[in-house]
């Protein structure tokens, strides 16, 4: 299995070729170990930035409960080339390539009429009627199931896209933090993710540029 639902590790290695874990981050993250099994392989690793903003996305394999070998650079911050990350406490997470999400999209993409004005980018739920609204964490059953491909006007067929698949056309992101549901279908950093009570916590996929989201929505959780 290439990646698995809320596995965020900490590591303090500086080689991105060989990755010792140091275990699963608080807040609810899970160690490699909760879904691969030792040497597993073609595992989808997202590691760092770096406190100079250096990260290296690669397939690597579980050699043994705290370590990572890398076996693939998928991309990285030096436009593919290797890199060295700085010392210090960095994220291992695993989370899909952008690549395998973009062959995806063809076979990801629909159609539903919209209840709201939709931008590119927007979150958006489904409704029993069949028809999409935009996703929002104040209040259960409105947790993102897609994205708008293209702006829509309101009791127009929006063009939608599931996950597994890639947010294009989005600005001032940061490569390699994640993201969250917000309100009114926006996509907020995890300083601007809810945390009252009543509200709905859902990561929903993480950016790999400036301009671009790989969707990948995890379970809501209630707060």
């Amino acid at each position: 299995m290439p990646f698995g639902n809320r596995i965020k590790e900490s590591s303090a290695s500086t080689s991105t070729s060989s990755i010792a874990l140091s275990g699963a981050q608080s807040g609810g993250w899970l160690p490699f170990t909760s879904t691969h099994a030792v040497g597993a392989t073609s595992i989808k690793v997202m590691f760092g930035p770096d406190s100079a903003g250096a990260w290296l996305m690669g397939e690597y394999t579980l050699s043994s409960s705290s370590v990572l070998t890398r076996t693939a650079i998928l991309a990285s911050s030096a436009n593919g080339a290797d890199v060295t990350l700085a010392s210090g406490t960095k994220d291992v997470f695993n989370t899909p390539d952008g690549a395998s999400l973009h062959r995806a999209l063809a076979a990801s993409s629909f159609k539903a009429t919209t209840d709201d004005a939709l931008s590119i980018g927007s979150l958006v739920y489904i409704k029993s009627t069949g028809n999409c609204g935009l996703a929002d964490y104040t209040a259960e059953g409105k947790e993102a199931l897609a994205f708008a491909i293209a702006a829509c006007s309101s009791g127009q067929a929006a063009s939608l896209s599931l996950a597994g698949t890639v947010i294009s056309g989005l600005s001032g992101l940061t490569p390699g933090a994640f993201y969250y549901m917000g309100t009114a279908g926006a996509i907020v950093t995890a300083a601007n993710a809810p945390t009252s009570t009543g509200n709905v916590l859902m990561k929903v996929g993480t950016a790999i540029s400036a301009t671009q989201l790989m969707f990948a929505p995890e379970a809501p959780v209630t707060l």
